[in-house]
């Protein structure tokens, strides 16, 4: 089954496709038998799910939605959308973020599945994510601010300065003093 991951019913508002009648109606005047016939529907059926997939497609871009990570193929991420919320929830609450729990209910979807689905689409899990942004933030504060490197550690949520050095010295491969004096 191409969609067995997609546990979610979801509603379409969407026309029928002009081009979907007539195939309906050659599945139904199917002028094979046996092995044949099982070849011709599946064929029918593909095109079937090409078509409404399209159309599904034009629709989402024609409301300014991106359809994001709909890999049929081989499997689907039924819940992109959700996991691009919990992205932006966790970046607008970066110095005093959700548990993982909080972020998977604000966000509707089991914990571990957020976990999964996040790494999947960002290539990291969600407070990786947040600590490579809370270093990305430092970083640039250490540049553009001459805030003391305990008061920058502060600022980007790290109460113990040597842990926010050892984790900026891991990213970058310097420790902040030496960033700063670069």
């Amino acid at each position: 089954m191409l969609l067995k991951d997609a546990l979610e019913p979801f509603y379409l508002q969407n026309a029928i496709a002009p081009a979907i009648p007539p195939i309906l109606q050659q599945i139904l005047d199917c002028p094979y038998q046996g092995v044949m016939k099982q070849w011709y529907l599946e064929a029918k059926a593909l095109e079937l799910m090409t078509l409404q997939l399209s159309q599904i497609q034009k629709s989402a871009i024609n409301s300014n939605r991106q359809l994001r990570s709909l890999d049929i193929g081989h499997r689907r991420c039924a819940y992109g959308d959700r996991i691009y919320q919990a992205k932006e929830i966790l970046l607008q609450n970066w110095l005093n973020p959700p548990s993982i729990l909080e972020l998977a209910q604000q966000v509707g979807i089991y914990h571990m599945k957020l976990k999964q689905e996040f790494k999947e689409v960002f290539g990291t899990t969600p407070f990786n994510y947040l600590r490579e942004y809370r270093l990305e933030k430092a970083k640039q504060m250490l540049q553009d601010s001459q805030l003391t490197i305990v008061a920058v550690a502060n600022a980007v949520g790290y109460a113990n300065p040597g842990h926010f050095a050892a984790a900026f010295k891991r990213k970058y491969g310097m420790t902040p003093k030496e960033f700063r004096l670069r």
